[in-house]
């Protein structure tokens, strides 16, 4: 019923097949090293803005999605090749007022290519979340208090909607023409915008029924923290209808990403696995979610570190066995 990804590649056991993991193998190296880079791309942006407001300058132009760009692909010419390079992308979410196009309540009309992420510059969560979107090159489209700073921060690489997660006109803004929306905190207007837009998946992730969830220390949680840890969420995506991936870790770490053996195996409703998953990871989880076709079938993932190790080489083939695992 697990998924492994201990030492080359994960590997599946009783019903899932080891066929392959020589042939994936090869590519557990590149993912690791692109882990560790992508690091040291955070932090690195982190010590420069940090030591120019210090010295009195400012902070330093640019934005954190150029950063990790430039540092894991040597330079500008990756954003060039991205079709970055001095583009202009809407802001807020609404649509080109120089650019007729169909009304929005026509949803099925509207072609599906974004990744919505809901609360990204108010959750750590959904933070990491854009920035492995951005490493993946994908369409992001991220809910946000300020969608002036959050350009300013992430640069061209998001599309940004102003509000918050109760507002039902800016969640709606923001998941038309989503594929998939990736939610780290309250659900708030999220379930009746994502039925009224017809969207295709909703990712959301939860640490309900951990022991980190339950009292003591649980009462000085921040808001993160105890939005992850409230069971009605899954309930209530689970009983919505729609398709969709409910990620569960135990708790979260801020340790680096990419250094552990990861383990993903069939979950069970409000009922988080043991343990402690580093947020890079998980976060890299949530994107390569966000991309599974939801079609198939929804699905409870319960995400667990093995110790040392490399992540899965192959994420959706990893999503892929472990749907027919649980099926």
């Amino acid at each position: 019923m697990a998924l492994a990804s201990a030492g080359r590649a994960w590997a599946p056991s009783r019903a899932c097949s080891s066929s392959g993991a020589h042939s994936r193998a090869s590519a557990v190296p590149a993912a690791a090293n692109g882990w560790r880079q992508q690091r040291r791309a955070v932090v690195e942006w982190r010590q420069r803005r940090h030591v120019a407001a210090a010295a009195g300058g400012g902070e330093p132009k640019g934005n954190l999605g150029d950063e990790l760009l430039d540092f894991m692909y040597a330079g500008k010419k990756l954003r060039k090749w991205y079709g970055q390079e001095g583009q202009v992308l809407p802001r807020d979410g609404r649509p080109d007022p120089s650019n007729t196009q169909q009304p929005e309540e026509e949803e099925e009309e509207v072609a599906r290519e974004y990744i919505a992420v809901l609360d990204a510059d108010s959750s750590p969560m959904a933070e990491q979340v854009v920035l492995q979107l951005i490493l993946n090159r994908a369409k992001i489209r991220a809910l946000v208090k300020d969608a002036a700073a959050a350009k300013t921060g992430f640069g061209p690489y998001i599309e940004a909607v102003q509000g918050d997660a109760n507002d039902a006109a800016a969640v709606r803004r923001l998941l038309r023409g989503a594929k998939a929306a990736v939610c780290c905190g309250q659900l708030g207007a999220l379930l009746p915008a994502a039925a009224a837009t017809r969207l295709p998946h909703v990712v959301l992730l939860s640490t309900a029924g951990s022991a980190g969830g339950r009292g003591g220390f649980a009462l000085f949680a921040s808001a993160e923290q105890q939005a992850l840890g409230d069971a009605s969420r899954e309930a209530a995506l689970r009983s919505s209808g729609l398709p969709h991936t409910i990620l569960q870790v135990g708790g979260l770490a801020g340790q680096p990403g990419g250094e552990s053996a990861l383990a993903l195996a069939a979950g069970q409703p409000g009922a988080a696995p043991a343990g402690q998953v580093s947020r890079e990871d998980a976060a890299k989880a949530l994107a390569e979610a966000a991309e599974r076709d939801a079609a198939g079938g929804s699905l409870v993932v319960q995400l667990t570190s093995g110790g040392p190790g490399e992540p899965p080489a192959d994420w959706q083939a990893a999503y892929d066995e472990l749907l027919k695992v649980s099926a």
